[in-house]
């Protein structure tokens, strides 16, 4: 387990954050309270202050939630993917550049869009695609019809797997030239600002799972274990878990999985193809004893109804089988690994970001 060691001392060396990060609060729920005041002041200086306190609040959410649904059908892609840079075939990349792991299953739209887009962020050292298809080969570079699959602004290079296991994009990647790497689905596109600031985060927090889609796991009266969502974390201040949708990790924390899930929660996750995310949390935090890391972003996710692990159980079913995963965990590993985190990592220049889901589907996220 060659770098094991050395993260596990850096997980031990103090603070996961130190000042050179923009902002930090230690509970969400200040930036509610402050959203909450500043409603009443605009409100009242409107002349409504003959509505409640509590209606003005609700009726300000339901429209700016409103607003951000009918932004997000009104708009396509909002970052620029006509121009960029060819990087040199080198060695060894620059501290600043990380590799993008995307994982995919027979959606080709969006693998070209999702190439297209991670290909245009600047610091992207190469993209590394998650191939689990049995009854297609990755696309091959040289060929015109599979041009789109490629790109002169980053190595693409597709990573192919002779099963259909969830477990596989977390498989240990030959030839990567970055410790970090990016793990994403290819229905999820992170602006590029949003993404090197993630990276800086976690370039101060190396050993941590870091990344936009926070949860949290609770232990009932009864001993199970249960999976709550983005209302739960942000009314609470507190989660858990990072999803590995859009998430940075240290590339040993590839071997990592590899070799210290338990073989039976890897067949559990194969069975029921769902939460190989969640195994990952497992195993990091049962390695390192810190809590993940959550950055707020800007984000598009096409996948709350048709992802990887929703397509033909639906999303209710992937939902109802999050739960069990974590009780399944818990007990494979004799106990819960899990930290809960009260912080999140904020841009100071977009402290708006944080009063709202970042994406239409979390504004239904209950609980």
């Amino acid at each position: 387990m060659k770098g094991h060691e050395s993260l596990r001392r850096k997980a031990s060396s103090g603070k996961l954050l130190t000042d050179e990060v923009e902002r930090c609060y230690s509970s969400p729920n200040i930036a509610l309270r402050r959203y909450a005041h500043l409603a009443r002041i605009y409100w009242e200086k409107w002349g409504c202050t003959r509505v409640p306190y509590t209606r003005k609040l609700l009726l300000i959410l339901l429209l700016v939630g409103v607003v951000s649904v009918f932004l997000l059908y009104a708009s396509k892609d909002d970052y620029d993917t006509s121009s960029c840079t060819a990087k040199e075939n080198i060695q060894d990349a620059g501290p600043n550049t990380y590799t993008v792991i995307v994982n995919t299953f027979k959606r080709p739209d969006l693998l070209q869009k999702s190439i297209r887009h991670y290909a245009s962020c600047p610091n992207v050292d190469a993209i590394r695609v998650v191939w689990s298809e049995q009854d297609n080969n990755p696309p091959k570079e040289g060929n015109d019809s599979d041009s789109k699959f490629f790109s002169s602004c980053a190595d693409v290079v597709y990573d192919q797997h002779p099963t259909t296991s969830l477990s596989n994009r977390f498989r240990p990647i030959s030839g990567l030239r970055t410790e970090a790497v990016f793990n994403v689905d290819d229905d999820v596109n992170v602006e590029c600002s949003s993404l090197d600031f993630a990276h800086q985060a976690w370039q101060l927090a190396p050993d941590a799972l870091v990344g936009f889609i926070p949860r949290l796991h609770r232990k009932t009266a009864s001993g199970t274990f249960t999976y709550r969502r983005w209302w739960t974390v942000v009314m609470e201040g507190a989660y858990s878990i990072i999803l590995t949708k859009a998430c940075f990790m240290h590339r040993d924390y590839l071997a990592l999985y590899s070799e210290t899930v338990p073989r039976e929660a890897i067949d559990f996750i194969d069975k029921g193809r769902n939460c190989e995310d969640i195994a990952m949390q497992f195993a990091v935090a049962n390695h390192t004893g810190r809590p993940p890391l959550w950055v707020v972003g800007r984000y598009t996710d096409a996948g709350a109804f048709d992802g990887i692990s929703t397509t033909g159980s639906g999303i209710l079913g992937h939902r109802a089988r999050r739960d069990d995963c974590v009780t399944t965990f818990v007990e494979l590993y004799g106990r819960d690994p899990l930290v809960v985190a009260h912080n999140y990592v904020i841009s100071a220049g977009s402290l708006w970001a944080f009063l709202r889901p970042p994406v239409w589907i979390e504004w239904f996220a209950f609980p």
